[in-house]
C-alpha cells in the first residue's frame, strides 16, 4: 500500500480516506479508521526522528502580546480565552522574555494576539527582537497597521502572515462582524507592499466563503500576494455546522481544488501527529499574560508561568 498516498482525516461527525492515487474519497467507521492507524503505526519508522530530537531546545514561539481584539470573527477559536481583561505583560516583561527565549537560538518568533498591533509598544518590541538577531514574523487581521509600525516591519524585515475570508466587503466584514475590516485590510496591504514587506495570508474556509474559493484565489494573485487556504477549527465562536464537513460532497472537491495535495504528508509524520505530541517538540505558545502552552488549541494544559520562572526553568 503506498500510505504516503493516504489521508486519513477524522473529524466528530465520521472519518475519512483520501486516496490521491485514484482521486476517490472513503467513508470509514470508527473500528476502519482505527484498523487504519494502527496499520500505519505497524509500518512506520520513528527512530531517524527521534534521534535527531532527542536534546532540548527551541525552534519557534507563538507570542500572543494581547489577548484583546478589534474584531469579532464568528469562528474565531480564541474567543473563550481572548478578550478577558487580566493583567498582560508590560513592554519590559516582554522583553525579558524574548532575551529569554533568544538564548535558545529559535529560528524565529511569531507575534500574535488576539491582534497584535492594538499594542502600542509592538514597533518596539520587534525592533528589541531583531536586534537579538532573532527572525521575526507577526500574525494580524491588518486593520490597525499605523505607519511607524510598518516601517518596522519593514526594517526588521518581518514576515506579515494575515487571515482574510473574501475578495469582497460583504462577506468579509460577514465573519469578522465589524463593517469596514475588509476596507481597512486592503488598504494596509496596498501600504505594506509598496514599502516591500513580505506578506502571506492564510483564507480559513467556512460555509459563508466555501463557494468563493476560485475568486479569492485570482483576487490575491492580481495583488501579487501568496495565500494559503485552511479550514475554521471548533472550539471558540466556532460551532460544528460552520465547519465544512470532510464527509459531505462539497468540502472533498472544494477543499481540494483550493488546497491541492498536502506536500509534506507521510507516513512517519501522520503516525508522530496521531501517537505522539509534537506540539511542544522545540516548540511552544506563551500568552499575554506569561503563561507557557504547548498548542494555543489546549489553553487548559499550562507548562509555566514566566512571572514566576525564567523560561529556561519551564
Amino acid at each position: 500500500v503506498k500510505m504516503q498516498q493516504k489521508f486519513l482525516v477524522s473529524e466528530s461527525n465520521g472519518n475519512a480516506l483520501y486516496d490521491f492515487e485514484k482521486g476517490k474519497v472513503f467513508k470509514l467507521s470508527k473500528a476502519e479508521a482505527e484498523k487504519f492507524k494502527q496499520f500505519a503505526y505497524k509500518k512506520a519508522d520513528l527512530r531517524p526522528f527521534l534521534a535527531e530530537n532527542r536534546e532540548a531546545g527551541l525552534k519557534f514561539a507563538n507570542l500572543e502580546v494581547t489577548s484583546q481584539c478589534n474584531l469579532k470573527c464568528k469562528h474565531c477559536y480564541g474567543s473563550q480565552a481572548f478578550g478577558v481583561k487580566e493583567k498582560e505583560l508590560s513592554t519590559k516583561q516582554w522583553k525579558k522574555t524574548i532575551k529569554q527565549l533568544s538564548e535558545f537560538n529559535p529560528n524565529s518568533l511569531l507575534f500574535t494576539g488576539g491582534e497584535a498591533s492594538l499594542r502600542k509598544d509592538l514597533p518596539e518590541l520587534l525592533l528589541f527582537t531583531n536586534s537579538l538577531g532573532v527572525k521575526t514574523s507577526l500574525f494580524s487581521n491588518l486593520s490597525n497597521i499605523s505607519q511607524e509600525l510598518a516601517n518596522a516591519l519593514k526594517k526588521t524585515d518581518c514576515l506579515v502572515q494575515f487571515s482574510a475570508y473574501s475578495h469582497e466587503p460583504k462577506t468579509h466584514d460577514f465573519v469578522t462582524r465589524v463593517k469596514g475590516s475588509f476596507g481597512k485590510q486592503q488598504a494596509s496591504l496596498k501600504k505594506l507592499k509598496a514599502l516591500g514587506v513580505r506578506l502571506r495570508g492564510q483564507v480559513i474556509l467556512m460555509e459563508e466563503n466555501l463557494s468563493l474559493q476560485n475568486k479569492i484565489k485570482k483576487h490575491f494573485e492580481e495583488l501579487g500576494i501568496p495565500i494559503e487556504f485552511s479550514i475554521a477549527r471548533p472550539g471558540g465562536r466556532q460551532t460544528a455546522s460552520n465547519i465544512p464537513g470532510c464527509i459531505t460532497c462539497s468540502f472533498p472537491k472544494g477543499y481540494l481544488e483550493a488546497k491541492g495535495k498536502p506536500a509534506s504528508l507521510s507516513l512517519d509524520y501522520f503516525v508522530l501527529k496521531h501517537f505522539y505530541n509534537n506540539c511542544w517538540l522545540r516548540r511552544c505558545g506563551i500568552t499575554a499574560t506569561g503563561e507557557v502552552i504547548a498548542c494555543v488549541f489546549d489553553r487548559d494544559k499550562v507548562l509555566g508561568d514566566l512571572t514566576k520562572e525564567s523560561f529556561k526553568q519551564v
